[in-house]
């Protein structure tokens, strides 16, 4: 038995764990920044954040052994989700697991954790009196949640899937019913002022169906 042979090998997984942990931490903490930078109206900061954050993520993944990659998850799950966040608030697609360059479990993760903070960007909206955004941040929630919620059969694989499917469906329903509510009061508020409501009460309804 080559015992020199395997203490190197656990010392180079030791030191391959240590490098993603240490680096996992500056990462987050990026990514969580850049979440709240984008909450608070400053999205060229928040992009500025992410940037700085990839090449780290980069550097961790070269570094990874086979028996240490899945400690990469934690904090390319947090990039996904600012990612995916940001680009929703810019308007545009969700970037694809190629462009961010994440191993699969990391990316449906980061998806269904960035549902609750639609539901944050949804109500900012609702805040400030912007019901069109509202309701399309919250139909891009409900999209996301139809195409993610067959995950929930690989929770044995992908760790805490049913969990957090479990807890995008509540966050769904709430902001549904929220939203519901809010386009009824403008309803009313336009038929006593004279100017009509339109079709009658709006309810929203549930597009999840059978995914894709």
């Amino acid at each position: 038995m080559d015992l020199d042979s395997i203490a190197e090998t656990l010392e180079h997984m030791q030191e391959s764990r240590d490098a993603i942990l240490g680096g996992s931490r500056r990462v987050i903490g990026l990514c969580s920044r850049a979440i709240m930078s984008v909450h608070g109206g400053g999205v060229d900061e928040a992009a500025q954040m992410l940037e700085e954050a990839r090449p780290l993520l980069e550097g961790m993944r070269s570094c990874a052994h086979p028996r240490t990659a899945q400690h990469l998850i934690p904090a390319e799950q947090e990039y996904v989700e600012a990612s995916a966040l940001l680009a929703v608030v810019r308007g545009g697609e969700i970037p694809g697991i190629d462009r961010l360059g994440v191993m699969p479990e990391s990316y449906v993760l980061g998806l269904l954790d960035m549902v609750g903070e639609l539901k944050r960007l949804m109500l900012d909206h609702m805040r400030a009196g912007r019901t069109g955004p509202a309701l399309s941040v919250f139909d891009t929630m409900d999209e996301l949640y139809g195409r993610l919620y067959r995950f929930a059969a690989y929770d044995k694989i992908l760790k805490e899937s049913r969990r957090k499917l479990d807890v995008c469906r509540m966050v769904l329903e709430t902001s549904r019913s929220a939203i519901t509510e809010e386009v009824r009061r403008q309803d009313m508020v336009r038929a006593a002022s004279g100017h009509g409501a339109g079709s009658g009460p709006h309810t929203i309804q549930s597009g999840a169906g059978d995914g894709i």
